[in-house]
């Protein structure tokens, strides 16, 4: 960077200044430069009311590039953060004069840090009240009694604050967290007693003086509760075979499975599925054809529909000659080894038998 360019932005009109001890005093450096800016606006308008906007807007009385955030580069939650610091919305039921009214917190005899902070930060907030007119155009007035007690205090009288107030009331925190930390490690363990009764003579600790040494009672630990998961797998016989024959505990997948095996709702994947809710499968029907497929099952709606379907044709009998079952389920049929039909291009494999024939 040249010297001429460094010249240019030292004598930039549009340069803001920073006061750290403002930062001292709001504990943001953002509210600092928002309460100078604060500050130069209301002695540029000689002492009176005036209005500014967040952000550009179409308003009539918007100016290209003169909004908060413009002027200031912030966004409008750097610029909202920095204004709940300083200032108090004027609301419908509220009175300016009361808020204008507020005093400066002088810190009472024992007040502790936290109390004092509470009461210090609570004031600030009435150093710039604003409002909104029905015109929809937000007004700004600086409170220039309390804020002028607010920075002689910390200019003149070099009084701490709301930044030291918080680092003090943080210190005091951790040091008696750590107080309280170091006091648990410093407890003597005692020796568990050997004997059932905790308050007998034989219990006492040697060291401690013949005192009966008391142990507190365990705790005990609640269990875990249920996923859903798990309590479907208590509750429904016919999930817990589809996670067993799929191997998943994936309860979404498995619950659009279920349903489309029982012919119900059809989501996701299985939307195009056409199973008939007469023919549900049992968990053991569906356990073994899961156990006849192995490792060609299917997983596509459509192929498991086919599939199993197919299996359980040929598990149960004709209706004609198969005698109801008394618990609901076909029985299995019993296939004779003459009756299997066996592949064209299965049979080079076969033994030749004795006739001839294989």
């Amino acid at each position: 960077m040249n010297n001429g360019l460094l010249e240019v932005i030292g004598e930039d009109k549009y340069a803001i200044s920073y006061r750290p001890k403002f930062t001292a005093l709001t504990d943001s450096a953002l509210a600092a430069i928002l309460l100078q800016e604060m500050i130069y606006f209301w002695k540029n308008k000689d002492g009176e009311p005036f209005y500014k906007f967040k952000e550009p807007c179409n308003h009539d009385k918007y100016k290209d590039g003169d909004s908060w955030c413009e002027t200031l580069g912030f966004n409008k939650h750097e610029f909202d953060s920095a204004l709940k610091i300083i200032g108090t919305k004027i609301k419908k039921g509220m009175s300016k004069s009361d808020v204008l009214a507020t005093e400066y917190p002088e810190r009472n005899e024992g007040e502790t840090d936290q109390a004092y902070y509470d009461r210090f930060t609570s004031a600030l907030k009435a150093c710039v009240i604003y409002w909104t007119d029905r015109g929809r155009v937000t007004w700004y007035q600086v409170n220039e009694q309390l804020l002028g007690k607010f920075v002689g205090r910390i200019y003149i009288s070099n009084v701490n604050g709301a930044r030291y107030l918080k680092k003090s009331i943080l210190e005091f925190r951790n040091k008696k967290s750590w107080d309280e930390r170091r006091k648990d490690s410093t407890k003597v363990s005692a020796k568990v007693p050997s004997n059932d009764s905790k308050d007998s003579p034989e219990n006492a600790d040697a060291n401690s003086g013949g005192k009966v040494v008391k142990f507190p009672e365990a705790k005990q630990v609640k269990p875990k509760p249920k996923t859903k998961h798990e309590k479907r797998l208590a509750s429904d016989p016919l999930y817990a075979a589809a996670a067993s024959v799929w191997q998943t505990d994936a309860d979404g997948w498995l619950n659009n499975a279920v349903s489309m095996l029982r012919g119900k709702s059809k989501t996701g994947e299985w939307q195009n599925s056409n199973f008939d809710p007469e023919r549900t499968p049992t968990p053991d029907q569906l356990l073994e054809w899961g156990n006849d497929c192995g490792k060609y099952l299917p997983r596509i709606p459509d192929k498991v529909q086919s599939s199993l379907y197919a299996f359980m044709a040929k598990d149960l009998p004709p209706p004609s000659s198969a005698p109801p079952s008394p618990n609901g389920v076909a029985p299995r049929k019993t296939t004779r080894p003459e009756d299997v039909v066996v592949p064209e291009r299965l049979r080079r494999n076969l033994p030749v038998a004795a006739g001839g024939e294989t």
